[in-house]
């Protein structure tokens, strides 16, 4: 975790340790014993029962600060500050324990959702070989507490990552595992992100029945959840109303139901937070996209203007590679005004910046 930690806040070692290539095959699941049943709540800190054991109160509120400021800025922004907490907080306290299994299953948990909001930050940040380190460190972690809800929520994670980068065999593999693991223990927030991740990796493949039964499946586990509360590590306790009906949105696009997956988009949208710009963007983007496939123009650059007006407050490489495929998309409109002025706009916020002079502005 130190090495990690210490080569994101270098640079060149940063540069080297993202080439290369995650070791997907070197994974080895863990078994857990049957200890659980079913209808058992598992509160973070794994173990089972009607009170949770409370996360360490420090550690929740370092995970809740950098998730607020990685939905509202990107990856980028503020992440070498997590990794020095990690390497000079978190290693030492969990060095001074030899029997942490035992003695701190809330450290460990803190520590491993910490590893994993590093891991999506990085993966945001244009890193993802890097953030699969961390994710990596992250499922260790969750296996050393016992805590098999966050091992599956880690390991779902991987899955649509390793689906963004086109690994369509991980993908899958992971999604699958994940539900697995958790299935005997997990909660309907914890159920609902397993299965909304699966069913967006099945639509990738082509299974379009198992990919709708699970999305069915979530929407029941969602409406389950939607009493429930949150836990005191609010990112891994809860699955928001915005983020999963985004989710139903890229299931729907994957099955070719552009007309539904436009309103999943705009749902998502009415449920988002204004100030969670990289959220935003990405969503206004994936729906500009979507009418744009319908024919829908006008709708379609009033969604891009959105979209680029949240790019100034982010630092996030999705937040670019969003706006720079949104910009080819419109490219058979050149010839319209409204449509060539949008595609100048975010030409212009999308082109690198030149280098320093070294003179005064």
């Amino acid at each position: 975790m130190t090495a990690l930690c210490r080569a994101d806040a270098d640079p060149a070692r940063r540069l080297a340790l993202n080439r290369d290539m995650f070791a997907a095959t070197g994974i080895r699941l863990p078994t857990w014993p049957p200890t659980a049943g079913p209808d058992t709540v598992v509160r973070p800190g794994g173990t089972a029962g009607p009170e949770p054991p409370g996360a360490d109160p420090r550690l929740a509120d370092v995970v809740t600060i950098f998730a607020e400021l990685a939905e509202k800025y990107g990856g980028a922004h503020a992440r070498s500050a997590l990794g020095a907490y990690i390497a000079d907080d978190i290693v030492p306290r969990l060095r001074t324990s030899p029997h942490t299994r035992t003695r701190d299953p809330e450290v460990l948990t803190g520590s491993a959702c910490l590893m994993h909001l590093l891991g999506m930050m990085l993966a945001d940040a244009g890193l993802p070989n890097l953030g699969y380190h961390c994710y990596r460190s992250a499922l260790e972690l969750a296996h050393r507490a016992d805590n098999r809800n966050l091992y599956a929520i880690t390991l779902r994670t991987m899955a649509v990552q390793a689906l963004r980068l086109d690994d369509l065999t991980h993908a899958r593999q992971w999604s699958q595992s994940a539900l697995e693991l958790a299935a005997p223990t997990a909660t309907s927030p914890v159920r609902c992100y397993l299965l909304a991740g699966r069913a967006v990796v099945r639509a990738a493949d082509g299974e379009r029945e198992g990919a709708l039964a699970d999305l069915l499946a979530a929407e029941r586990c969602h409406e389950a959840e939607a009493d429930a509360g949150a836990g005191p590590l609010d990112l891994f306790t809860r699955y928001p109303p915005a983020a999963f009906r985004y989710q139903r949105g890229e299931v729907l696009l994957w099955l070719g139901d552009r007309a539904q997956a436009a309103v999943a988009l705009q749902d998502s949208l009415a449920a988002r937070p204004s100030a969670h710009h990289v959220s935003r963007l990405l969503t206004h983007a994936q729906l500009a996209r979507t009418l744009l496939d319908l024919g829908q123009l006008d709708a379609a650059l009033d969604q891009c203007r959105q979209a680029a007006a949240h790019y100034p407050h982010t630092s996030s490489r999705r937040t670019t590679t969003a706006l720079t495929a949104l910009r080819r998309s419109l490219a058979p409109y050149r010839r319209h005004p409204q449509a060539r002025e949008v595609r100048d706009h975010l030409t212009r916020l999308t082109r690198p910046a030149p280098p320093d002079s070294g003179g005064t502005p």
